[in-house]
């Protein structure tokens, strides 16, 4: 099946050692056998000589047999092989490698993402590093990190208000990256919008307008790459969210949590567990798709194909901020007669592994569920069209060995009607699917970070330094502390737990206490411009001191080194100012509609 175990002791590879030097006594022996020599004088003496070397042979091979039947029945067979990859069937994988089953290999996709900025860029530069910089302002997170000498340094460039319960998420990969594995210096750019911005140019009108005449495309690490676009692809938000310890609401109501989504390290081994829970012959056999269907054309698609065939398919409107009582406690008929519901009721993700397929179908490009999808053990069947953005690691799912590929939505009920005719292979997909991302534990995640910051600081041609507009992270609770607004989300979120600390404090010292738990906050907040979309009319003003929306919201906010022209779409860097990631202060920028770009 191509996801099973594979030896990797040399004492497995000794039968064919072998049995190749067998081979080679073998051809010998044919070489060497004796022939009618009716013209040659020495024929006599050179024939007894060829059958004395022919009878070492001999001993030689039956030697060597004696030894390979040997190793034969020492080592495991190719059917002893074969039934290890299929025990999933039954139970979890069995291990082989380590703790592992299966490797990840990230090499490729990570040279396949930065080639173009070694052949084309000639490496990662300053200056392209203030391009991607000012090119990411107009997305709704983007910050820019350093790391130097084993620290963490961030500057805010783009921390949209309202994303602030997210904060934490779009930083927290390089923090526990960083207490996993030796990260080398490096300065780089990260996006937070769900879909890649650093599109390739159509011609050179079109360049000269998204960069500059003249300037290569920047680089920047983004939730999603593309086909389309040379961001550099970088787990999403959904991987690290804070982990909320949700306390009593101050007011005295009971508190709801407003993340929906668990960190990695809860959820993957949780949804494993419960995937494995549901037997497969105890599965429902629909497919299943429940999410917002006002996101992409292909949704409202699926949810007429539910409509059409509530035989195949249950389709179930919900929007993700809301908390609909379940489908299943509440009796709902529907979850398993199949149809469609508008904002009735949810299912959890332990709620959708009760179904033998699950629907992936994308929005924004991408569908950050997928992920889960995968663990619960059920076919995923995931629709490729539109599909335009993938994620890091999907390039080690293999479409017919871990999950069923469709074109289109048209596609989905046939898919289903040949999945249900041939049940056996489509568990052996299920459990495929299912095995492979169980290995993608938080562990490997933190691996492909290394891996991916490793090879892009090996192509830096500058020695990174401290940006003097940055602010020290050290705990994830610095974090919180930072993107808090008047008390909006420390209390949700404040961990003050010392694990993890780039530099925890001896226990029992004076810094193990409020306010830093061991932290590096120093009262620092994300700037005003940064945080506020100027271009919406209800922002006027939110930035200026003493305007009426600044007392009401930007106060709250940290004070700005930038300018508000900075942040206006199709801005470019204005190349005869200096760069501010050298001086800490706001440089011009050239307009988009300025007809002249140096």
């Amino acid at each position: 099946m191509g996801f099973g175990p594979t030896p990797s002791s040399s004492s497995h590879s000794r039968p064919y050692s072998i049995f190749f030097t067998a081979g080679l006594i073998l051809l010998a022996y044919l070489w060497l056998r004796p022939r009618p020599c009716p013209h040659c004088p020495t024929a006599e003496v050179t024939c007894g000589t060829h059958l004395a070397a022919i009878e070492r042979l001999k001993d030689e091979n039956a030697r060597l047999r004696t030894q390979l039947d040997s190793a034969r029945q020492a080592a495991p067979s190719s059917t002893a092989l074969t039934a290890a990859s299929t025990a999933a069937a039954g139970s979890s994988p069995v291990t082989v490698i380590g703790k592992k089953t299966q490797m990840w290999y990230w090499t490729d996709i990570i040279m396949d993402a930065l080639r173009p900025f070694e052949k084309l860029n000639g490496g990662i530069t300053m200056r392209g590093l203030r391009l991607a910089e000012q090119k990411c302002k107009v997305s709704t997170w983007c910050h820019r990190a350093q790391v130097i000498g084993g620290r963490l340094y961030v500057t805010d460039l783009r921390a949209i208000f309202f994303d602030r319960h997210y904060a934490m998420a779009r930083i927290m990969p390089l923090l526990l990256t960083m207490l996993r594995w030796p990260v080398p210096d490096f300065d780089a750019l990260f996006s937070g919008t769900d879909y890649p911005i650093m599109e390739i140019p159509r011609d050179a009108a079109h360049m000269a307008r998204m960069y500059g005449s003249g300037q290569p495309i920047p680089p920047l690490f983004s939730p999603t790459a593309g086909t389309h676009t040379l961001d550099l692809p970088w787990p999403d938000f959904s991987f690290f969210p804070p982990l909320g310890k949700c306390p009593m609401d101050p007011t005295g109501k009971t508190c709801t949590h407003p993340l929906k989504t668990p960190r990695w390290q809860k959820a993957h081994p949780e949804l494993l567990a419960m995937g494995r829970k549901v037997r497969w012959e105890d599965k429902i056999s629909r497919a299943v798709f429940t999410g917002n269907m006002k996101t992409s054309p292909n949704r409202q698609k699926i949810f007429q194909q539910g409509q059409h065939h509530p035989e195949l398919l249950f389709v179930n409107e919900v929007y993700i901020k809301t908390s609909p009582p379940s489908c299943f406690d509440i009796g709902e008929p529907n979850v398993t007669n199949g149809g469609t519901l508008v904002k009735k009721c949810g299912l959890s993700f332990e709620e959708m592994c009760k179904y033998k397929y699950l629907l992936n179908v994308g929005s924004n490009g991408y569908a950050n569920k997928l992920k889960y999808l995968f663990l619960c053990g059920s076919v995923v069947i995931w629709v490729r069209k539109d599909s335009l953005n993938h994620e890091f690691f999907e390039r080690h799912f293999v479409p017919g060995i871990h999950y069923a590929p469709v074109d289109t939505v048209e596609e989905v009920p046939e898919t289903i009607r040949r999945l249900q005719a041939d049940d056996a292979f489509a568990k052996r997909v299920a459990l495929a699917g299912q095995a492979r991302m169980a290995e993608m534990d938080p562990e490997e995640v933190t691996h492909y970070c290394y891996r991916m910051l490793k090879a892009y600081a090996a192509m830096q041609r500058f020695v990174p330094k401290r940006d003097p507009r940055s602010w020290e992270v050290n705990c994830e609770d610095d974090l919180t502390r930072h993107y808090d607004r008047g008390g909006e989300i420390a209390w949700r979120y404040l961990r003050e737990d010392n694990t993890s600390c780039l530099r925890p404090p001896t226990p029992g010292s004076a810094d193990v206490a409020a306010p830093g738990w061991g932290g590096s906050y120093a009262g620092d907040k994300a700037p005003c411009l940064a945080s506020h979309d100027l271009s919406a009319k209800e922002e006027v003003g939110v930035c200026t001191p003493g305007d009426a929306r600044w007392q009401q919201s930007g106060r709250k906010d940290g004070k700005d080194w930038d300018i508000p022209e900075a942040y206006k779409g199709g801005a470019l860097p204005d190349w005869n100012e200096p760069d501010p990631a050298m001086t800490g202060k706001a440089a011009k920028v050239v307009a988009y509609n300025q007809a002249a770009r140096p």
